[in-house]
């Protein structure tokens, strides 16, 4: 239906145009319009009649006949349907007029020519044009008196529409023809614009969760022990759990959200205070020399957040029997402006530095220069390399060879099977940790059963 009142638009630019051209010539001269007339009945025969009108009455007309007839359209009319009284009795007209100075010009558009339009441009459906006056249907018969119709499209430039009463989804299939490219890049935007939401609400959810969870202590403290080659606890690194609602959430479902948002660090610090009131309650059964490992990003040692770092970390000075461990994570680029400082001042503090996850992101042996790290944790994807004696070892034994040239330890993580254990220590590994062990469990549980 757009696309008839577009067409039927265009027409009525076109008439408006030949009007204006007409007011350019000298239309006081009738018998010198005369010949305007023919021509431009000749070049557009849907043109039924053009008329000049002056003081209310017709004093020119390509039907010279009906020269001083009085003018039956009303001044403030500039598109009308009209029922014919003498051109063709008894038809509608479609009448287009545009006034200028003294004179008035109208054109006479037979019915028929923008019913054509409907019926070309729509096919068998049954389209009816409208004014203000007069409904139309297709065959040119006035229904003006009937019940108006449910679906309806107007012209905005115009003072009339198009309607009909064909099915819902007629029109529609019909909608959908006319403006399938536009509705696929609308379709687009509202597929990419309801992506963006739902990420973004998530990720306001899941922040105003985890804030909640701060405020409720629910980032509590898990802890897996790490043997040395003897097969005896020589410490334990802790990893945090989201208990909410009696349920556990492991750290690969919120630490990447953590990060993006920035809760990481409050939740890692709140951590670190959890740990060390927990240590101080079994600080008389903890043996010397206990290795402690908690996990922190690099953004932890940028300058924005050392200080409260460094401020946690001081807290473990007071013990005799732990030795602080801070594994960085490899998951983030390790900006190293600032870094140094406070990697300084936490070393001044007996704070040791481990690569954690070393392999598997951004590390590299000047990472582990810059960071003075004293420990290199082998990642479990290549610990489950080692499986029997023809085993793919390659990238593990390469670990161990620099670390050696380092001068730095070696934990190995996630070690499940007696063949892993028996390689690793045959190749000087010193410190082991895995589910061989034990799984990881509530810190306080692990506390009150090795101690």
């Amino acid at each position: 239906m757009t696309s008839v009142v577009n067409v039927i638009d265009n027409k009525l630019d076109n008439y408006h145009s030949t009007i204006d051209d007409l007011f350019n010539k000298n239309i006081s001269d009738c018998s010198k319009s005369m010949i305007f007339f023919r021509k431009l009945r000749v070049s557009n025969p849907d043109i039924q009649s053009i008329n000049i009108i002056k003081d209310d009455a017709i004093v020119c007309s390509s039907y010279p006949y009906i020269i001083g007839y009085k003018n039956r359209i009303e001044n403030d009319t500039n598109i009308d349907l009209l029922m014919s009284d003498f051109l063709v009795p008894n038809k509608f007209i479609l009448i287009i007029k545009k006034t200028k100075n003294k004179y008035s010009i109208v054109i006479s558009v037979r019915d028929l020519t923008f019913t054509n339009l409907v019926k070309l441009s729509e096919g068998d459906l049954n389209f009816n044009i409208n004014t203000d006056k007069f409904r139309v249907n297709s065959n040119g018969v006035d229904i003006s008196n009937k019940t108006p119709d449910s679906i309806l499209v107007h012209s905005d430039l115009y003072p009339f529409s198009i309607s009909t009463n064909i099915p819902i989804y007629v029109y529609t299939k019909n909608f959908l023809q006319d403006k399938l490219e536009v509705l696929i890049v609308i379709l687009f935007f509202m597929i990419v614009y309801l992506a963006f939401y739902f990420k973004f609400r998530n990720c306001i959810n899941t922040t105003f969760l985890m804030e909640n969870g701060l405020l409720n202590n629910e980032f509590i403290p898990f802890a897996q022990p790490i043997v040395n080659e003897k097969g005896i606890i020589s410490g334990f690194e802790i990893l945090i759990r989201w208990k909410r609602n009696n349920n556990i959430i492991y750290p690969s479902d919120f630490i990447s959200i953590a990060e993006k948002n920035g809760m990481i660090i409050p939740i890692t610090l709140s951590l670190f205070k959890s740990v060390y009131e927990m240590c101080v309650e079994y600080d008389s059964l903890i043996p010397k020399n206990t290795h402690l490992s908690i996990n922190i990003c690099p953004d932890h040692l940028s300058n924005s957040n050392s200080e409260g770092l460094i401020k946690v970390c001081k807290l473990f000075s007071v013990f005799n029997n732990i030795n602080l461990v801070l594994e960085v994570t490899e998951g983030q680029v390790i900006e190293f402006d600032g870094i140094v400082e406070a990697v300084d001042t936490l070393k001044g503090y007996g704070v040791k530095f481990a690569m954690d996850d070393f392999g598997t992101g951004f590390s590299t042996i000047e990472n582990i220069k810059k960071l003075k790290a004293d420990i290199i944790k082998i990642d479990k994807q290549f610990i489950d390399l080692i499986k029997d004696e023809k085993s793919e070892t390659a990238f593990v034994d390469n670990i161990i060879d620099l670390s050696k040239r380092l001068g730095v330890s070696i934990i190995a993580e996630g070690v499940e099977t007696k063949e892993q254990e028996k390689y690793l220590l045959e190749n000087n590994v010193e410190y082991l940790q895995g589910y061989l062990y034990s799984k990881p469990i509530p810190l306080n549980n692990l506390l009150d059963s090795y101690y």
